[in-house]
């Protein structure tokens, strides 16, 4: 096993039991995150969301993440390949990379997948009416 990913895991088990050391701490979080000199971060963005915030926070996430799924597969015969693009970035960097890293909390990387998220969910909306017979 590559040593990075052998200190990822170490650093995942101490943030569950972190998360599961209490109830409250489950549902609600930590009001402090972990000294620096402990750990700068899981480097995955959920189970970092979860410990902070509880699993409270995560919520309307999986939310969004399941509306947008939703939407995909309802419209997934009338997208244009542009769009099949941009569904594949938007899950890459929600789905994989911030399983790895924490994304969607550091400033440019997380501006732009929520900027392509919401530039995806705009298209789903907004998604033009095919015209058969016209």
């Amino acid at each position: 096993m590559p040593a990075n990913l052998a200190e990822r895991l170490v650093d995942w088990k101490m943030y569950f039991k972190g998360i599961i050391e209490s109830d409250r701490t489950l549902v609600f979080g930590h009001a402090k995150p972990l000294p620096r000199e402990v750990r700068t971060s899981p480097h995955n963005w959920y189970i970092d969301l979860v410990y902070n915030f509880g699993l409270i926070a995560l919520l309307p996430v999986i939310a969004l993440i399941g509306f947008t799924m939703q939407q995909v597969w309802c419209f997934r015969k009338t997208f244009p390949a542009e769009t099949w693009w941009l569904v594949g970035l938007v899950a890459f960097m929600v789905l994989v990379d911030s399983n790895l890293k924490v994304t969607l909390r550091q400033p440019y990387p997380g501006i732009f997948a929520y900027f392509l998220w919401g530039f995806l969910l705009t298209r789903l909306r907004f998604r033009p009416v095919s015209r058969q017979g016209t």
